[in-house]
């Protein structure tokens, strides 16, 4: 058990020792185990939580503790200075090692960038302070709707949509690394009937995309959304020089057929690794699911062969709802494969 005398015990860069008072007469001490009564054995096992701490950022925070004030006083005076000295050397050990670390930081943790699409999201990234070096790092984002409802109907004011889509265009084109885009969940707002139309937010991101068309990008994402046939066109064909996999998942065509979607696909594209699943579009009043059960049973394929000019493995698999292919020339024959069974 140690008792605090008054006297002040150095704290130098051999040994790192913070005091801090929990009795009249106790102390738990950092840099020797010391029990506090009235504690269990458990939580006295986490009183020494800094030896836990790697040794090399034990001496940084100690080499910034040398310099003290030794005057004498009284006893809480002195270990409130002990306290406060530990306290601004850690400060400076913090910045120190943010100056140190921040561009590894960035290179590691920069690369995927998860984007809200509203304009206070949008602003609020533009915002931070970083090089034109950090967003030349990001090489994949992730769009996910905004928290609010009202943040939606803003909108559908003309206006707003305008301005809107000039910062998404300035925010992409920041992104000069950009391979990678994934679009989610971004239904339109509640009081407009779901299958009629596309949301608002979405057009002006795939027509943004158009606009920029990133150097970098080969993968797009498509996953819970309303899109009409023409939209989707239009964007893959100006995508279709560098875009090598795309996966559209769960989307209502409000407008248009899947199977001129699939057309576009297989005519305008070189893609490498095709994902669909879960496509429907309207006819009538109600829905036509591509791969649906009455279709299925003749085109459930799984197939894998060598491609004729690459030479290498590529499979493609064709179930309820589902296409998946790997390959460009698995990619053609899929679609022409489920083309045939979906009546194009």
């Amino acid at each position: 058990m140690a008792e605090s005398t008054g006297a002040d015990q150095d704290i130098t860069s051999s040994g790192l020792v913070a005091a801090y008072e929990v009795a009249d007469d106790q102390v738990v001490t950092v840099g020797q185990v010391t029990a506090v009564k009235g504690t269990t054995e458990d939580e006295n096992k986490h009183a020494n939580y800094l030896e836990t701490l790697p040794g090399e950022l034990i001496g940084i925070v100690a080499s910034h503790t040398d310099i003290l004030d030794h005057a004498p006083g009284p006893t809480e005076a002195s270990i409130h200075k002990k306290k406060s000295t530990a306290l601004h050397a850690l400060r400076l050990t913090c910045k120190a090692l943010l100056r140190g670390s921040e561009d590894e930081w960035n290179r590691r943790h920069t690369q995927n960038m998860v984007v809200r699409l509203a304009p206070g999201a949008i602003h609020a990234i533009m915002s931070f302070y970083w090089s034109p070096k950090c967003f030349a790092r990001v090489a994949k984002v992730d769009f996910f709707p905004p928290k609010t409802t009202e943040l939606q109907t803003d909108f559908m004011i003309g206006a707003h949509a305008t301005d809107f889509g000039h910062l998404l265009e300035g925010f992409l084109r920041k992104l000069s690394c950009l391979q990678s885009v994934e679009v989610h969940d971004l239904w339109p707002p509640f009081g407009i009937k779901q299958g009629t139309s596309p949301s608002l937010e979405v057009s002006l991101l795939l027509r943004t995309l158009e606009r920029v068309e990133p150097p970098k990008l080969k993968r797009i994402v498509l996953g819970s959304l309303i899109l009409s046939t023409s939209s989707i066109k239009l964007f893959l064909r100006a995508m279709g020089q560098n875009l090598r996999c795309l996966s559209i998942q769960e989307v209502d065509i409000c407008s248009g057929t899947v199977d001129s979607m699939l057309a576009c696909i297989r005519d305008n594209l070189h893609l490498n690794e095709l994902h669909l699943g879960a496509l429907r579009h309207t006819e009538g009043n109600g829905h036509v699911w591509f791969l649906d059960a009455e279709h299925i049973a003749s085109a459930r394929e799984h197939k894998w062969f060598r491609g004729t000019l690459s030479r290498k493995l590529e499979r493609y698999s064709i179930a309820w709802r589902r296409l998946e292919a790997i390959g460009e020339g698995a990619v053609k024959l899929a679609i022409n494969r489920s083309a045939a069974a979906f009546g194009e």
